[in-house]
């Protein structure tokens, strides 16, 4: 079942960012440091708290086992680039025994609908370059590569 998220879930989602956290050390060690569970909840608070956010979460038997957190963007531009109203997919996390399940796919089916009811027209997600595992599940969905971000660590 997908729901919205609300404030008793804060520990339940905690525990999922802090996977995707330490998935992301081990990918990046370079640009990505061990989060406290205070600075996950202190984050999911204000983000809940936000009225241009939205939180959902797939739960099984009363246990959540997945979450996408979305934003909503006004890119105005004064430059030649259109102005447009984007859904920004933050975070989604599915616990690592329930991936390659759907559970992923379901909560961006479900994101993507609230985009649509929020006139927004796109989505954008930012990728780790190496994560694989996430692109390939991106790229499953019809999401295609738009701008390229470098960085050079020194």
């Amino acid at each position: 079942m997908i729901r919205k998220a609300s404030k008793k879930d804060v520990g339940a989602i905690s525990l999922l960012l802090n996977e995707i956290n330490e998935q992301h050390i081990l990918l990046a060690p370079s640009r990505y440091k061990k989060v406290t569970d205070d600075f996950n909840h202190s984050y999911i608070k204000k983000y809940l708290s936000e009225e241009s956010n939205t939180v959902i979460v797939s739960e099984i038997n009363n246990r959540i086992i997945g979450v996408a957190l979305l934003s909503i963007k006004n890119y105005d531009h004064n430059g030649p680039t259109k102005n447009i109203k984007t859904a920004f997919l933050d975070t989604i996390a599915v616990s690592s025994s329930q991936r390659r399940r759907g559970v992923g796919q379901e909560l961006l089916t479900e994101i993507e609908k609230l985009a649509k009811q929020l006139s927004c027209s796109a989505i954008k997600i930012n990728v780790a370059a190496e994560n694989n595992d996430a692109l390939k599940f991106y790229e499953q969905l019809d999401y295609k590569e738009s701008d390229i971000q470098l960085i050079k660590i020194i």
